[in-house]
């Protein structure tokens, strides 16, 4: 079975068997036992623990281990034997007013039955009677089933006829009026050699409940109270129990109440009327935290509200945890650090495997047993950059059989597997204190703890992506109309000189054999232009079929016509497709290439006419090649005009869509700057703390300037690189760009307001005379420059994801000023206050006062672990035992041995508490400081 330390059970420590002196079993038979044991053999797993309870005897708790020892029961993993009596206290002397107290005492399964007979019991048999009606006191010298009876025949032979069928049987009459001075019972686990540290004791709150808190008796109720360990209720839900535990609180008193079902019955059968009955057996509230040990139990002493919850179901585990890594490692395995060239055994290359709680894990052991090494091998296998294995920090690597070091995140020979969450916030020695600074603290508080959990924001910030990348493609637009509308006025420009040298001659033929060329030209440029659209359309089908991901598993309405239109396209015939091959096979049109073969025929019998009609008018080749030429380019420069015009209205159009687009970028930039900012405030409002040794910690959004700044311009003077002057400085130019700021009010001017603006601040502050001025004025010559400028000036403006910064502050001072163990107290209180992420620190004391862990953050993590999932590689006894650790690996290496073994073990665990102890010196050094100090 996996080791997982302390882990949640239903404990129900107050059970009666069919032994006991009053139940409705049906009497202590085979039958009934086969019955009442098949019954505990029926409960939910999530019951581990009971508590066998026939008042003053134990034959019914014999039995059930007997049972347990034969093979029965394998579902109950511990058996407690419990013992109720009626306590002297409260006895009135009016029978039917009597307050019957019961104090149980809870004992060690590791006792014996025939210690707790000889050792407890056996000196209790002198014990006090009460005959309520006559006032008779009495004692009973030997406690038996039979004495019982006969006290129980006396007690009703002197009780009003009419009251006698109310009292139960002889021996429930008997035990009711047996009573035990609880200061016998104190005295003696107390003192007993035997029972010593190995008895609870427990008051039963059905009587406790029915005395009334009056000025008569509440002295004594809060005395016997106080006296015992725990309080046992019965109840039937959570708010029931809710009463009665503040009920206690109420009245200051001890108010560790364990719900348990006192059952009297099998879980189901008929009563003397015929009547079905259900008992409260396996349907507990209590669920326990801890090994289903009498140590366990005694944690639950000291750690009632993280120990203790009172469900009908199992508490919370954190969502994200890590649940073990199993390490595969090949005989050959080396360490060695990077700055040195021995190699070394990896100390940890025989163990196996190494389980974590879902809640708080701590390696604990001395230097070199491999508690960093283990944890640094997790955070690296799990993506998170390690100072460990960092080359520049002269860290560690790892090797196989080659001196190369080993790819852990890669892995490929799979020599560690770890099940459960892939993400982790992982925080390795000395990294604590670079938490603070800018890039890292805004990583840690905004990305981790803003950013992750909010998935609004990350929508938004999904949506701030896509317009980044309309942008791009905004500014490539404009680029390309411009740089298109320059191409249509030099083809235009010399369409004019063609058409000059056309028109020169005014000769009806010449006229006539010219309008025929331009005219077959055209129809040649057509077909050519359609048959490059078509070869160019399908390339893009192709290329789009390719790149769509089609999810078999989704089954909406989306997803389904995404489907059939990709099987409509596959379908055309210029596609074959096979399962390991797409080919594009474009087809060719005959008739249409006939039309275009018969078109150059014709155009070659023009060009003979048009170079006959130049012969026979005397005119020189020269001439004739160039009205030849002009009529042949006229035409197809006409035709690139018209395809120009084309593509520059759908830029234009293209353009007008991202507009609107883009312009959405300023609502997303304000309604994120608003959830960001109310994401603070609530991540701040959880790092209250009301603790003398911890200053408040509180965190603020910042817009990075500097950063914003410096993207602006790294992009604008890509953009703009031609206009660079030669021997030109670029920080010269950026200072007479952001001349005119690079704000809100620059996104409201229009190019004639900027232009303005930008002249005069030049006139003012620079001289026209230097080249970065001439650089400036030269780009802004062009409307369609400030028109990419803008867009580039809101694209980083408005993206506050990019350029958003978080300050931190320690009490009343900026992080960047604190001491160092102030900006580490800040981090580490962070990190455990807030995050989702499981959270592995190596060595978190390193850089901590011990008075702040003491004192505030062993509670801390008790408070948080059931939220987030905590890993500690420490030697601070403080953490493991204070913080309530669930799970301990206790890391070592054997004298004569060179290799680290790993022992998982509890606080709980009595067979590791020497281990444990060696977190302070070892027991010696414990009790020596205990005796110096006067701790005792």
């Amino acid at each position: 079975m996996e080791n997982l330390g302390s882990t949640w059970n239903k404990w129900d420590l107050h059970i009666h068997t069919p032994c006991s002196l009053t139940q409705q079993y049906g009497g202590d038979t085979d039958e009934v036992w086969e019955k009442f044991i098949s019954d505990i053999e029926k409960l939910p797993a999530e019951i581990r623990v009971i508590g066998i309870n026939d008042y003053w005897f134990l034959d019914g708790y014999r039995k059930v281990i007997n049972f347990k020892t034969s093979g029965r029961l394998k579902n109950i993993q511990t058996i407690f034997p419990v013992c109720e009596f009626r306590i002297k206290k409260f006895s009135g002397v009016n029978f039917g007013k009597l307050k019957r107290i019961n104090l149980h005492v809870i004992f060690s399964p590791l006792l014996s039955h025939d210690i707790i007979q000889a050792q407890f019991l056996d000196t209790l048999q002198s014990a006090y009677c009460l005959d309520s009606e006559n006032n008779d006191d009495s004692w009973l010298a030997t406690i038996t089933k039979s004495s019982l009876i006969d006290l129980g025949k006396k007690i009703k032979q002197t009780t009003p006829h009419d009251k006698v069928s109310t009292l139960g049987s002889d021996i429930e009459v008997g035990f009711n009026n047996l009573n035990i001075d609880e200061e016998r019972i104190l005295r003696h686990v107390k003192t007993n050699t035997y029972l010593k540290g190995k008895c609870f004791l427990a008051l039963g709150k059905t009587e406790w409940a029915d005395l009334t808190w009056t000025e008569s008796i509440i002295a004594e109720k809060k005395d016997i109270i106080n006296k015992v360990n725990f309080v046992f209720t019965a109840i039937n839900t959570v708010e029931e129990f809710n009463k009665s535990k503040d009920t206690l609180k109420a009245q200051n008193v001890n108010n560790l109440l364990l719900d348990c079902s006192d059952a009297h019955c099998c879980s189901t059968q008929l009563d003397g009327k015929g009547n079905l009955v259900k008992d409260r057996i396996g349907n507990v509230l209590t669920w326990i935290k801890a090994e289903p040990t009498f140590e366990g139990l005694r944690q639950v002493l000291y750690e009632q509200d993280y120990r203790i919850v009172i469900s009908d179901n199992a508490p919370r585990e954190p969502i994200r945890k890590i649940e073990k890594v199993e390490f595969n490692f090949p005989e050959t395995i080396k360490i060695k650090r990077h700055d040195s060239s021995l190699f070394q055994d990896l100390c940890i290359k025989n163990v196996k495997e190494i389980n974590f709680s879902p809640y708080f894990t701590c390696l604990i052991g001395g230097r070199g047993t491999g508690k960093s090494t283990i944890i640094n091998i997790i955070a690296e296998k799990l993506g998170a950059k390690t100072d460990f294995f960092d080359s520049k920090q002269n860290g560690v690597f790892i090797a196989d059989s080659h001196t190369i070091a080993y790819d852990l995140r890669n892995d490929k020979n799979n020599y560690i597997q770890i099940s459960g969450s892939p993400e982790i916030e992982f925080i390795s020695q000395g990294t604590v204190e670079k938490l603070t600074d800018g890039e890292k603290l805004t990583h840690l508080i905004f990305q981790e703890r803003v950013l992750q959990p909010n998935t609004k924001l990350q929508e938004f910030n999904q949506n701030l992506n896509e317009i980044v990348k309309t942008t791009d493609i905004q500014i490539n637009l404009i680029f390309e109309s411009v740089k298109i509308q320059n191409d249509i006025l030099v083809k235009t420009n010399e369409s004019k000189d063609y058409e000059s040298v056309i028109n020169s001659i005014n000769d009806p033929i010449y006229l006539r054999i010219t309008n025929k060329i331009s005219s077959i030209t055209k129809e040649i440029a057509s077909i050519d232009g359609s048959k490059l659209k078509y070869e160019n359309l399908l390339k893009n089908i192709k290329s789009t079929i390719q790149s769509t991901v089609i999810d078999k598993d989704l089954k909406n309405e989306y997803e389904s016509r995404l489907v059939e239109i990709i099987n409509h396209l596959s379908a055309f015939e210029e596609f074959e497709i096979t399962e390991d091959l797409f080919e594009l096979k474009l087809q060719s049109f005959i008739k249409t290439d006939d039309e275009r073969n018969a078109l150059d025929i014709d155009l070659i019998k023009e060009k003979e006419e048009l170079a006959k009609f130049f012969t026979e008018k005397g005119t020189s080749q020269e001439s004739i090649n160039d009205s030849q030429s002009a009529n042949e380019n006229l035409a197809r420069i006409h035709q690139q005009i018209k395809v120009l015009d084309a593509t520059k209205n759908n830029l234009i159009l293209n353009i007008e869509n991202n507009k609107e687009k883009i312009d959405a970028v300023k609502d997303i930039y304000d309604e994120s700057t608003k959830l960001i900012k109310e994401s603070i405030l609530q991540l701040n409002h959880k790092l209250k703390v009301s603790n003398e040794n911890v200053s408040p910690i509180k965190y603020e959004y910042d817009f990075n300037k500097e950063g914003y700044n410096y993207g602006l311009f790294e992009e604008f003077q890509t953009l703009f690189k031609s206009y660079h002057i030669s021997g030109t400085s670029w920080p010269n130019v950026r200072e007479v760009l952001f001349s005119v700021k690079p704000d809100n009010q620059l996104l409201l001017m229009d190019y004639v307001q900027f232009s303005a603006n930008l002249k005069n601040v030049i006139n003012r502050k620079f001289s026209g005379n230097n080249n970065y001025v001439k650089m400036i004025l030269n780009i802004f010559a062009l409307e369609s420059n400030f028109d990419v400028y803008k867009y580039l000036v809101r694209k980083h403006l408005y993206n506050i994801f990019e350029y958003i910064n978080i300050k931190g502050y320690y009490g009343k001072r900026d992080l960047d000023t604190c001491s160092f163990g102030q900006k580490c107290t800040a981090v580490i209180v962070t990190l455990l206050m807030t995050g989702v992420k499981p959270l592995i620190i190596d060595e978190p004391e390193a850089h901590l006062d011990n008075r702040l862990i003491a004192d505030y953050l062993v509670d801390l993590i008790k408070e948080k672990k059931s939220d987030r999932q905590i890993i500690f590689a420490t030697h601070n006894a403080n953490f493991v035992v204070n913080g309530d650790a669930e799970l301990i690996h206790i890391l070592e290496i054997p004298e004569d041995d060179n290799f680290t073994t790993i022992t998982p073990t509890t606080i709980e665990n009595i067979s590791n508490r020497d281990k444990l102890l060696k977190l302070e010196g070892g027991r010696d050094a414990f009790e020596k400081r205990e005796h110096k100090l006067l701790i005792r």
